[in-house]
């Protein structure tokens, strides 16, 4: 499931800057819907230069074994305080996380979130059983609504190229549920009438207990931030894009949980399911 609070449009961004595929309008996200199809040329300079910056950025294939390595060295001293034993945990969510964004396969989504237990978001499910049935289709287990959901919403493109020197990787300990962390630090829209956003998406897996029942009965949560700046296959020629990676410390199941993915703005038609 997506929820957005959008930050810019790449409908904007196609008509500043060449190589830009069009996003659909509802990335928007400005004070008013007005400002969005007559931006002010302060607010156009400020969003192509987000594009240029972001085409700049070099970046290239990396394996599942490279990306881990890239994790390891990027991660530095952020991870010294966990046992080695959490550090361990923590790299291999990360590598599953990679391994599902980059392959596309449905067999590496449900090994990095069907995690027992949880449950399959309502809505999610009664969405994706009414388009079965109308492809003469019957969805019955949470796997046939999840293999249903990710083959339909995660359209085509994948993680196809990572730059290896925007690797970000960051432990917080917080008596709230962390909303400010989906923030990435790159790409954000400053000005007055204007709101910073993200798209997330988030809940179509559900894992019990929940972090806010996590919060509650422990009155605090570890949480990881993992930020790269990524092309999608087979968009590599355009501009890059943050992708920020939130988990937490479960500590009734002793392990981190991937909790919600998030990017300031996303270039062409980028669908997925999370």
């Amino acid at each position: 499931m997506k929820t957005r609070t959008p930050l810019i449009t790449l409908t904007l961004l196609a008509s500043l800057f060449a190589g830009c595929s069009k996003q659909s309008p509802d990335t928007i996200a400005t004070k008013n819907e007005s400002s969005a199809t007559q931006p002010t040329p302060e607010l156009a300079q400020q969003v192509k230069q987000i594009a240029e910056s972001f085409s700049q950025y070099k970046t290239s294939p990396l394996s599942l074994g490279e990306f881990s390595q890239a994790i390891e060295q990027r991660a530095g001293t952020n991870l010294d305080n966990l046992t080695a034993s959490d550090r361990q945990k923590l790299i291999a969510c990360i590598n599953r996380f990679y391994a599902c964004y980059s392959s596309g396969d449905y067999d590496d989504f449900k090994q990095f979130r069907l995690l027992p237990p949880f449950t399959v978001d309502e809505a999610l499910a009664s969405a994706v059983k009414t388009i079965a049935t109308q492809k003469g289709m019957s969805l019955k287990s949470d796997e046939d609504v999840t293999r249903f959901a990710w083959n339909h919403y995660n359209g085509t493109n994948k993680i196809g190229q990572v730059n290896g020197d925007h690797i970000a990787l960051s432990i917080a300990r917080r008596q709230d549920l962390g909303s400010d962390l989906r923030q990435p630090s790159v790409g954000e829209m400053r000005g007055p009438g204007w709101s910073s956003g993200v798209s997330c998406w988030n809940g179509a897996v559900v894992y019990q207990p929940t972090p806010a029942e996590l919060l509650s009965k422990d009155g605090s949560l570890r949480f990881f931030r993992l930020e790269i700046i990524v092309r999608f296959s087979p968009l590599v020629s355009g501009p890059a894009m943050p992708l920020v990676l939130v988990g937490y410390w479960d500590s009734t199941r002793n392990d981190w949980m991937p909790y919600v993915l998030c990017t300031g703005f996303h270039v062409g038609s980028y669908e997925t399911t999370f």
